[in-house]
């Protein structure tokens, strides 16, 4: 699965008002941010 794949799975996973979800708003969505955005989120 692509990256940029991966990152809209994991936001259409999350409920909408979770903090984990705004940090994860904050970022593009790009491929190359979801490895920061899973690193952010550990």
């Amino acid at each position: 699965m692509a990256p940029e794949d991966k990152f809209q799975y994991l936001i259409q996973s999350m409920r909408e008002d979770s903090k984990a979800r705004e940090v994860v708003d904050s970022f593009q969505l790009s491929g190359s941010n979801y490895p920061k955005v899973i690193d952010y989120l550990k």
